[in-house]
């Protein structure tokens, strides 16, 4: 019911977006990620077959915007070139956003997506030390993150980070890290979670044994570490809403110099920050 669809993205949103993919499977080992159906092979469509697509949907549902959900866009060696240049062609720049490796950007790369109508990047930024990286299989490094974020925003593109805390072995100093990396970047959003061990993955073949009665959350944002890790679920929650205040906070203040009034209340709300500053590192001593 794409109607359905569209007024209750209008709603909530103010626009409609609508979704598709361009390849099926992520060839890349990260040790978290389940991969029960596709293995770590990888399939991508054709740009014709894709831009085909987009311009059926255009003319029969109108949407404002695309979410492509691949599990990582364009990966193929000069795919999204060509992809670029139909959508040109065919006067199909309709806003989109997509996930892309941080190891795959560069230049070139950056500016044909732009060309093409790129809005948005999601990253799995996932940690600002290299330690937990490696630790997880990433195969990417910090700098990947910082280059790819400069990259994308230098283009015009903006840049969100998906990152991951909680992984066995993160300590404080690796948390800061992270910390310390979202002030570098300062993306344009982004999202948190803790380390959730899904059944089939190495992690959770690592964890089985520590983890408790409780296999898995009830709500997506539970934020709740199902096995027995650094620090207490209390301190990861209040971590979460700390790196959203402060950041929501610095990206006020660097609006507010621009003369951007908007995000005010963001500033307003930073005042608790000191307090849930002594309640991290009063709960990071608990174990």
């Amino acid at each position: 019911d794409m109607e359905r669809y569209r007024d209750l993205w209008i709603k909530h949103h103010g626009y409609f977006s609508t979704n598709l993919v361009t390849s099926r499977g992520c060839p890349y080992g990260c040790n978290w990620c389940a991969k029960p159906i596709f293995g770590r092979r990888y399939h991508a469509r054709s740009p014709a077959n894709v831009v085909s697509e987009m311009i059926s949907l255009r003319d029969e549902y109108t949407p404002d915007h695309f979410w492509f959900a691949d599990d990582i866009f364009g990966l193929k060696k000069g795919w999204v070139k060509q992809f670029s240049e139909l959508v040109n062609s065919h006067c199909l720049e309709i806003p989109f956003k997509c996930l892309l490796r941080a190891d795959g950007v560069d230049e070139s790369l950056a500016s044909a997506l732009k060309k093409a109508g790129c809005q948005t990047v999601w990253i799995g930024a996932e940690s600002g030390s290299q330690k937990v990286l490696d630790v997880m299989d990433k195969g990417v490094t910090v700098e990947d993150t910082k280059k790819a974020t400069r990259m994308l925003q230098s283009a015009g593109i903006d840049v969100g980070f998906f990152l991951q805390f909680g992984y066995p072995g993160e300590q404080w100093e690796d948390i800061f890290q992270t910390i310390r990396l979202v002030r570098e970047c300062m993306p344009n959003d982004i999202g948190i979670s803790v380390a959730y061990p899904l059944p089939g993955t190495p992690f959770y073949d690592r964890v089985q044994e520590r983890l408790g009665e409780r296999r898995n959350w009830i709500d997506s944002n539970d934020l709740l570490v199902l096995f027995d890790s650094e620090f207490d679920p209390e301190f990861y929650r209040l971590l979460h809403r700390f790196i959203h205040r402060e950041y929501r906070a610095r990206r006020a203040w660097r609006n507010l110099g621009k003369g951007n009034w908007r995000n005010l209340p963001a500033l307003i709300r930073a005042s608790i920050l000191p307090f849930e500053r002594f309640q991290l590192y009063r709960l990071r001593r608990r174990r």
